[in-house]
């Protein structure tokens, strides 16, 4: 469940250069950047393509690492609660 939410995020390097290329290429006319989006993307040496991996991968981390504390979060109350729940259960009753 955890890998699929995290698969949600971004999906690949790209995704991630074309979000900020749709806000950076203001040389490039609004209806246009789209369609010279893969072409940068192509053009862009491939130590700026690993920059952009990168910081996908620290991204995934992050997101990971919170995803993981708020479900400790959200489920130790609960699991508290089972647990003085069954405490209270007597046997053959």
């Amino acid at each position: 469940m955890l890998h699929l939410l995290v698969v949600m995020f971004h999906r690949n390097a790209y995704q991630l250069f074309l979000k900020t290329f749709m806000t950076d290429a203001s040389h490039i006319d609004p209806e246009y950047r789209e369609k010279e989006a893969p072409r940068y993307w192509q053009m862009l040496p491939d130590a700026d393509k690993a920059k952009h991996r990168k910081r996908l991968n620290d991204m995934k981390q992050k997101y990971i690492k919170d995803y993981e504390k708020f479900l400790k979060v959200r489920c130790e109350p609960t699991l508290s609660i089972r647990l003085v729940q069954l405490s209270f259960i007597i046997p053959g009753a």
